[in-house]
């Protein structure tokens, strides 16, 4: 699980990323990401009600994506916040969620070259 304060939390801090943020998507995921001004990244996952009705299913799906990020969390570039939104496709599909994400992270750019743990 990724540490308190590299998870994006308060609204003000989602907002600042909508409103700033660079937007691009790829298969079930779309994302947004701003720079800040803490030397450090952070992530924030959204969920919609309409993806799954079930909160269940959608603390599954953000448990997730937050764990591939924290595996990951040594390569992932600094300085920016990053919030993800999850599509109605990842839910339906039966795949092997953790390598599409990583994969996605990784065309994106998001994560560094050098793969240091």
């Amino acid at each position: 699980m990724l540490a308190r304060n590299y998870r994006l939390k308060k609204q003000k801090d989602f907002s600042f990323a909508y409103k700033r943020g660079k937007s691009f998507g790829m298969g079930h995921f779309s994302f947004k990401e701003a720079q800040n001004s803490l030397g450090y990244s952070r992530v924030g996952v959204v969920v919609l009600n309409k993806i799954a009705k079930i909160a269940v299913a959608r603390n599954y799906m953000r448990r997730l994506v937050n764990k591939v990020f924290a595996d990951n969390w040594a390569s992932v570039i600094d300085g920016y916040d990053i919030v993800v939104w999850v599509k109605t496709s990842f839910y339906k599909k039966k795949e092997n969620y953790y390598g599409i994400f990583t994969d996605v992270l990784k065309k994106l750019k998001l994560l560094n070259n050098d793969n240091k743990k």
